[in-house]
């Protein structure tokens, strides 16, 4: 119905526990009392709300404008201005009156759960324009109250006798009543139907076109004084805007953008910034924006660091990130419907959504159809024959398909039983689903280690992997040295290469000047990194994959700068029989592989401990991307697993819009042996026992946070965020030329990993720019290369705008430390330096902030 007659609202009413007489008890006994008191205080504020929201709804002039939904509530945002928060579920340790509106308007009331219900003494009609809407509250004996004139007098409600109704005495349920069946919301009539408990319907009208979204706000900002922040907005319907802002900050709104402004000077403390809207239909709207001021003054203009980028003084430390990512970053990857792939629904090869059975069967059989290839079987692993472009997606409906259980598990040649890897070997292939809250690809048991006391040694569910090696077609050396930041180097031969593809520019040196040289800026003391250490087992090791843009002679210019100077003065002492120098190989891979609207979800342990066991570290890995080129993982979720997705060996990369919950595990997701991967935009908030003390911690994060892993190079970490317990990875083995770029999350030492033969866990040109730390586990003297740990040496990393919980660097052990303690401008050194080079930050990144 649409305005209705017979409506009412429930509210819970919980059990009520026995109280003790004994003396020895009368204090708890009043404390009790108190409490209960103040919880029914909650639960009258309640009352009343859901009391005016019934009145408001009953005018036929009520329009929503805005709802949000909450697990018992919804906050219904009217076209006057008005917010209302309906409650539909309450704890309460008491009797809670129920109030409703009878079928002629009148105003009723229950205190018997609903069971009968009597006029309220003194109201008027619901419908007189000068009635009052009745209000409840709690006296400090614990008796119920009633008002009819908004609240200027109280009377006692009466229960049964005619007796003051005990609001913490009488018989009570403990049941969790709800006042609402469903809500709904049909887009197309533009109504947010309402379905009472007693079988009515409540249909409000409901105003989608009239919003100001502001995007990429956290729940609180941190500003600082003289900082103007800057968020891109959605607008639809506004006509006029008006601002409510503290003495001395500033805001304007324009069609594309929100900008805040902090004062000249004040006090630090929280603010908020109040925004009204107005449509031309005279519909009002209030946004309200929260703020944590720090008394810090913020310069906008004179970031040493990036002038001296910009001007390529001498002076400059940072390198040019711009080129990560998929396209090199100025495009997104593009949708599914503009690529011109063949879609497999994996519905009409037997998958059944929700039916608790295996899919995994439906799901190869749906793979080998689109790429025209089969699967071949071994002990270990199910492998597709190679198909370059398969110009295929593969799709899954909404609901929940399993495609790993232990049933899938295979007795191997050896009679050993083996946890199998789908291995896809497809270029132009798309795993997607409807939408990342709608598709859910399940991992329900563990994947069996290959080696039990090795930890990681359990294999993925699904590998989208080229399984060939570098070298085996070209193998060019290079025969002058060229700076960091050079687009070209010059070869002995460029006859076997080609404009357009792709290779390897690498080196693998265990030259003993080569590798000191490779160490030089960093605090190693003698004897610190023995003949076991890999740099000096098997000397420095370098892997960039670039584009070749252009060959003149022997001379090949490269799409995008090198990370790494070229130095072919030191030749190899090849200790261990596969060293050399810098060289350019052939480099196979797959390209536009995308992974998008999906969940993966495993079972990790809800007591996750650190290198405890297998299952803490790997038996949940659902997904690996190996060998591929301009390819994507979007819109995902990853819940409960141990290990989300490692980039391997792969280039331009990019990875954003994914959120990691469930149980806390192992690691997240990481750019491992790869070039310039982009990570953005990830929010982790899994949960699970704190690494120091092991108590459970809601937003603990992954052990391991987003990062990079291996010889892996202009890897950017671009707006994440992770946990308090967390912090980025950065696993050993010559991981080198990262960028933190406007990241915040927890900065806990001994997170980033790493075995002690590996390090240091991080060479040359970490760079890390505007991060805001929300915990810390050392803030004072935080040393990069502790010489008494075996696990932690970095090499000195550049450090600009660090803000958030406090810390204090080692400045020794800092190649640069800028600006500590207030961020800088520009606030993401990514996009700077994306507008330096192609004129505008590139609307894909716009939108994604």
């Amino acid at each position: 119905m649409k305005r209705t007659a017979y409506l009412w609202i429930m509210l819970i009413v919980s059990g009520l526990g026995a109280v003790s007489c004994l003396n020895k008890e009368e204090m708890e006994r009043l404390d009790d009392l108190e409490q209960r008191i103040s919880k029914l205080e909650e639960a009258a504020g309640v009352v009343n709300n859901n009391s005016m929201a019934l009145s408001a709804f009953l005018k036929e002039e009520t329009i929503i404008v805005g709802f949000r939904q909450s697990e018992h509530s919804y906050e219904l945002e009217l076209s006057d201005g008005t917010v209302l928060i309906v409650t539909d579920g309450l704890n309460a340790p008491g009797i809670v009156p129920i109030i409703g509106i009878d079928g002629d308007g009148n105003w009723i009331m229950s205190v018997d759960n609903g069971e009968t219900f009597s006029p309220v003494e003194g109201s008027v009609n619901s419908s007189s324009m000068t009635g009052q809407t009745p209000l409840v509250k709690v006296d400090k004996d614990g008796l119920w109250l009633v008002s009819t004139d908004g609240g200027r007098t109280y009377a006692h409600i009466t229960g049964a006798g005619g007796k003051p109704l005990s609001a913490v005495n009488g018989i009570v349920t403990g049941n969790l009543n709800t006042f609402f069946e469903d809500v709904t919301y049909d887009s197309e009539k533009a109504e947010l139907t309402i379905a009472l408990k007693q079988g009515e319907d409540l249909v409000i009208p409901v105003i989608d076109t009239f919003y100001l979204n502001v995007l990429g706000m956290q729940e609180t900002e941190v500003i600082f004084l003289n900082q103007t922040k800057e968020y891109k907005v959605e607008l639809s319907d506004v006509k006029d805007a008006l601002f409510q802002v503290p003495e001395g900050w500033a805001a304007v709104l324009t069609e594309e953008a929100l900008q805040v402004t902090g004062p000249q000077g004040g006090t630090a403390g929280n603010y908020k910034v109040n925004i009204v809207i107005t449509s031309p239909e005279g519909y009002i709207k209030h946004i309200e924006l929260a703020f944590t001021l720090e008394a810090k003054m913020f310069d906008s203009e004179n970031c040493q660091p990036y002038k001296d980028w910009q001007s390529r003084s001498d002076a400059n430390v940072l390198l040019d990130f711009s080129y990560a990512g998929y396209d090199h970053g100025e495009n997104a990857p593009a949708e599914a419907a503009a690529l011109g792939y063949a879609v497999y629904d994996v519905t009409k090869y037997g998958a059944i959504p929700n039916d608790g059975k295996s899919d995994r069967e439906a799901f190869l059989k749906c793979v080998e159809a689109a790429t025209g290839v089969e699967f071949a079987e071994s002990d270990k692993s199910l492998t597709l024959a190679s198909k370059d472009k398969a110009d295929a997606i593969v799709y899954f409906p909404e609901g929940e398909y399993i495609l790993h259980t232990s049933d899938d598990d295979n007795v191997g040649s050896d009679s050993k039983i083996y946890s199998r890897t789908i291995q896809i070997r497809a270029g132009n292939f798309v795993l997607r689903g409807a939408g990342r809250d709608k598709t859910t690809l399940v991992m329900q048991d563990k994947n069996l280690p290959t080696n039990a006391s090795v930890l990681y040694s359990s294999p993925l569910m699904i590998d989208f992997k080229h399984n060939s090696g570098l070298g085996d077609k070209i193998n060019v050396p290079v025969t002058e040295n060229a700076p960091k930041g050079a687009f070209a180097v010059k070869v002995a031969d460029a006859a076997g290469l080609s404009e357009g593809s792709w290779v390897c520019l690498t080196v693998q040196n265990d030259n003993a000047e080569y590798v000191a040289l490779e160490l030089k800026d960093g605090n190693v003391v003698t004897g610190e990194l023995s003949a076991d250490h890999d740099i000096i087992k098997n000397g420095v090791k370098v892997f960039e994959y670039h584009q070749i843009k252009k060959i003149e002679g022997n001379v090949v210019t490269f799409h995008e700068p090198i990370h790494h100077e070229v130095d072919i003065n030191y030749a190899p002492e090849n200790k261990t029989g596969d060293a050399y120098n810098w060289c350019i190989m052939d480099y196979p891979h797959y390209e536009n592989v995308g992974i998008e609207d999906l969940t993966f979800k495993g079972n990790a342990k809800n007591d996750f401990s650190h290198h405890g066991s297998w299952e803490d570290d790997g038996a949940y890995k659902p997904l690996g991307m190996t060998r591929l080129v301009n390819s994507w993982l979007r819109r995902v979720r990853f819940t409960s697993v141990s290990e989300a997705c490692s980039v391997t060996n792969s280039a331009n990369v990019s990875v954003y819009d994914v959120i990691f919950d469930g149980n806390r595990g192992h690691s997240s997701i990481r750019s491992q042996v790869s070039t310039r991967v982009f990570i953005g935009k990830t929010v982790d908030i899994s949960n699970g026992p704190a690494v120091d003390g092991g108590s459970y911690m809601e937003g603990a994060g992954q052990y391991h946070a987003v990062g990079v892993s291996k010889p892996s190079i202009g890897t950017v970490l671009w707006r994440n965020v992770w946990g308090n317990d967390s912090c980025f990875e950065s696993h050993a083995t010559q991981p080198r030329a990262t960028l933190i770029d406007c990241c915040r999350g927890g900065w806990m030492q001994s997170r980033q990993g790493g075995d002690e033969n590996q390090v240091p866990n991080h060479l040359a040109d970490l760079t890390v720019w505007n991060f805001e730390a929300t915990t810390t586990s050392n803030a004072d003297n935080w040393q990069w290369w502790n010489h008494s740990s075996k696990w932690w040496k970095f090499l000195p990393p550049v450090i600009v705008g660090f803000h958030g919980s406090a810390v204090t660097f080692d400045q020794t052990q800092t190649k640069l430390d800028y600006s500590n303690g207030i961020p800088v401008a520009p606030e993401s050194l990514y996009e700077a330096q994306l507008k330096e080079r192609l004129g505008a930050v590139p609307a894909w990144l716009n939108n994604l902030k």
